[in-house]
């Protein structure tokens, strides 16, 4: 499912290219952002996953609007970084599939919460949601989600 999500201002676009991973240790400007975010990410993925009923989203909303004040710091710095060079755009494709999977589980979480009409205004406005996709019948208890 498309959640049109506008969570991630950072543009990454060396993660989206394919290329043979380094064997070393990267510790360029570009690759340590890119860890933060996948960082970020999989933090996000944690929060939204304890997401089940109106109460739990909105001990969340805390939580998720320091994710995005830190998304957004991470972006500052992006964008203060002059263009990656070829060898550190090699670094950074290292991170490709652990990035992959951390936003994977977020669009899933997300779409989680869409399909069960959790979607509330401020979950939409902490994610950067399309305000289309808030639920407009209030949310029905649910249970939480077995470990």
């Amino acid at each position: 499912m498309n959640t049109s999500i506008c969570f991630l201002p950072l543009a990454m676009p060396a993660l989206a290219v394919s290329g043979e991973a380094q064997q070393s240790h990267p510790s360029s400007p570009h690759y340590i952002l890119a860890q933060e975010l996948i960082e970020l990410l999989h933090a996000t993925g944690s929060i939204l996953s304890m997401c089940y009923d109106a109460e739990s989203i909105r001990n969340a909303i805390p939580q998720l609007e320091t994710q995005r004040m830190t998304m957004n710091a991470i972006a500052v710095r992006q964008s203060e970084l002059p263009d990656p060079t070829a060898e550190e755009e090699k670094e950074v494709l290292q991170l490709k599939d652990q990035f992959n999977s951390a936003w994977n589980n977020v669009s899933g979480q997300i779409d989680r919460l869409i399909l069960n009409g959790l979607v509330t205004p401020e979950l939409a406005n902490v994610l950067s949601l399309d305000p289309s996709l808030v639920t407009q019948q209030q949310a029905q208890p649910a249970t939480p989600p077995a470990r």
